[in-house]
């Protein structure tokens, strides 16, 4: 009768998500997780057929914490704020794995197609927008988008360690773009926004002098 292994499946892969918590999940190895066991690395390989295995076993118990930062924002109002807002405190607390989950796509896809993945996990909080602020699908897509796309920016720079913000401005900043984004809904001008830059002189800008409020008319 074979020895019982000393240590269990979850155990060895908490061992490595630590690694990776540090080191990124590409650079977990058999050596480290069996150091940090205390042991060698012939366990591992009792429960895994081989290190992308165990990594791709990492990659999900990273996920699950990831999800486990947006299901605080069901205890607050407003909902869909505070789960942009944790999603930057994941990226702060845990810069290497927000890098591994977001930020290493080895295959670009579509950026609608991004955002359609994304908003699965948004399903209950575009409902209560749409409720609430009378809106209909289309447009809380386009707001989506905008709102997800400036809380990415900040989730990178904090990520890469380039810039830091406090919760009063992470709050600030997503307030701002949620209010701009309401305003562009509610006074039905997106085309405006949807304008390319034109040429000085243009035929194209003098239009714009005539669409823009507060436009410089003198500088067409």
């Amino acid at each position: 009768m074979p020895p019982k292994p000393k240590f269990t499946k979850d155990e060895i892969i908490d061992a490595a998500l630590e690694i990776a918590r540090t080191s990124g999940i590409t650079s977990v190895k058999a050596r480290d997780v069996g150091e940090k066991l205390g042991c060698s690395s012939r366990p591992i390989f009792t429960f895994f057929a081989g290190m992308e295995e165990l990594q791709q076993a990492v990659t999900e118990k990273a996920q699950s914490m990831f999800s486990d930062y947006l299901k605080v924002a069901d205890n607050y109002v407003p909902a869909f704020k505070m789960r942009g807002m944790q999603m930057v405190k994941f990226a702060q607390n845990e810069p290497k794995l927000f890098q591994d989950l977001f930020m290493s796509g080895k295959n670009p896809i579509d950026f609608q197609e991004l955002m359609s993945k994304c908003m699965k996990n948004f399903t209950t909080d575009m409902k209560y927008l749409q409720k609430d602020y009378q809106t209909d699908e289309k447009q809380i897509y386009s707001l989506f988008n905008n709102l997800w796309i400036h809380t990415y920016g900040i989730c990178v720079m904090c990520a890469t360690k380039y810039c830091t913000f406090t919760d009063e401005e992470i709050a600030s900043i997503l307030g701002q773009c949620f209010a701009g984004g309401m305003m562009l809904i509610k006074n039905n001008i997106g085309n405006m926004i949807n304008s390319s830059p034109a040429l000085r002189g243009s035929p194209e800008a003098k239009k714009m002098a005539g669409v823009f409020p507060g436009f410089n008319k003198e500088g067409v």
